[in-house]
């Protein structure tokens, strides 16, 4: 018998996701017992798939590290990690030690094969994709309260206390006037910090935050998903806030116009977002690699051969659009959309499932009456017993409603989840942080790229796949 272990997580962002934690473990087991699995563990994080350092994902590794079991069985592929790059690399991690993947809901998911292999970076780059949206839509609520003015978390700044929610100002609204009047007559960053004992960006994150002229912001600090780093951005929202400023809004103005005039920094943008840098290979049979020419008006994106004699060069954009455009017309992308809809299916035996369960819970009731009604139970017991019972019919008839709904709803979308579409739309809309890591996919995917000829208006290439 092949021994395995059960992986469950649910988000601690989507609070209606908590109860299914012991719906997957229930499935799970079910489903290793019915394939003569021996789950030696069973494992569980509540974490956001968004990270990698959550204690149940470690303990799991560790466990392939040791190679303590055959096969790792999961509810859907994206309970193990909502990053694309973090799927592939686990999988491949699983592949090294001969450790069989199961996800249960996804039965046509092989990574044992390049197809399947395929098939599983596609659904790693959806679930990412479904992440993003998740957190989209947890933000929403917070944008809504901003609009309003309403303190939406966080550390309260210096010279206000949180009560009641609501930014309230305290006895350091007198210490934030003078680091602003300070500015004004010095106008030196480090001067006011060494006045104040506080560091250049403390200072400067005051002197240009609006909440202290009674303003709210919205969207300056933004958290990478996948990195869970956090950046400054520098256009963000400004609304009017519920709270009381602190300084003259004059006096913040005045500190604004010299902060512009002192400021000496630069901006600078990323030119690496090559998708198949090193990938290429030249007619001539060299690599071809990303190039950028620069004008006073705009940079110029290429894929350069890197043989100095030929130094053929291929508009980045002409040449991506092209190589993407028949990656999205394999027949094995294709073959995505041409699967059962196995969500209302799997609804639709889970809600089955439970009408087994109202039935039999019924017929204990039926008997319970009878040995009652002998005299075989006592007025107590018999009560505490009825109680349980119906607690449980109640609780099955809730979930029924619950799935009836959600399927229902797959049933009758007008338009329908297009896996392939999807993708696509995953590729062609990636955000620059995330440039790296669809490389890695590509790289996944394919060996190499083969130019036929230096036809720049319209090069001619063959795609290997691995």
């Amino acid at each position: 018998m092949l021994k395995g272990i059960l992986y469950c997580r649910v988000s601690t962002e989507m609070q209606e996701e908590k109860e299914s934690l012991k719906y997957q473990i229930e499935k799970g087991k079910s489903y290793s017992k019915s394939q003569d699995i021996e789950l030696t563990k069973t494992i569980t994080d509540v974490e956001s798939g968004g990270r990698d350092d959550r204690d149940g994902f470690l303990e799991l590794q560790r466990e392939i590290k040791a190679r303590s079991f055959d096969v790792l069985v999961v509810y859907e592929a994206s309970r193990i990690s909502r990053k694309m790059i973090t799927m592939i690399q686990f999988v491949l991690q699983l592949q090294e030690q001969d450790i069989k993947f199961i996800s249960i809901s996804q039965p046509d998911l092989n990574t044992t094969t390049a197809t399947g292999m395929l098939f599983f970076q596609i659904q790693a780059s959806l679930a990412e994709y479904e992440r993003k949206q998740i957190s989209i839509r947890v933000k929403s609520g917070k944008y809504e309260r901003a609009k309003v003015g309403q303190f939406t978390g966080g550390t309260a700044p210096l010279g206000y206390d949180v009560i009641e929610k609501k930014l309230t100002p305290n006895e350091d609204a007198e210490l934030v006037n003078d680091i602003f009047d300070y500015y004004l007559r010095c106008q030196s960053m480090a001067a006011t910090g060494k006045k104040f004992n506080r560091n250049n960006e403390s200072i400067r994150w005051m002197l240009k935050n609006e909440v202290y002229i009674g303003k709210k912001k919205w969207g300056q600090k933004e958290k990478n998903l996948m990195t869970h780093k956090q950046k400054t951005k520098l256009d963000y929202e400004v609304f009017d806030g519920e709270h009381e400023g602190i300084v003259p809004e004059e006096i913040f103005e005045k500190v604004q116009t010299i902060l512009k005039l002192n400021s000496k920094r630069r901006i600078e943008f990323s030119t690496s977002g090559a998708l198949f840098a090193g990938l290429i290979r030249c007619a001539c049979g060299n690599k071809m690699y990303n190039s950028t020419l620069r004008n006073t008006k705009k940079n110029y994106h290429y894929y350069q051969c890197d043989n100095k004699r030929c130094n053929l060069k291929i508009p980045r954009e002409k040449l991506e659009t092209k190589l993407l455009k028949q990656i999205y017309a394999l027949k094995e992308l294709k073959d995505l959309n041409n699967t059962e809809d196995l969500k209302v299916v799997n609804y639709t035996l889970d809600i089955e499932k439970l009408k087994v369960k109202i039935s039999k819970s019924k017929n204990k009731r039926k008997k319970l009456t009878r040995s009652f009604a002998s005299g075989l139970i006592e007025d107590d017991d018999f009560e505490d017993l009825v109680k349980e019972i119906k607690n449980d019919i109640s609780i099955y008839e809730n979930e029924i409603e619950e799935l009836e709904e959600i399927r229902d709803n797959e049933k009758n979308l007008e338009v329908r989840n297009d896996n392939l579409e999807l993708f696509i739309d995953v590729m062609e809309n990636l955000e620059p942080e995330d440039i790296n890591d669809a490389k890695k996919v590509m790289r996944f995917i394919i060996n190499r790229i083969e130019l036929h000829d230096d036809n720049k208006k319209n090069p001619q290439f063959d795609i290997y796949f691995n």
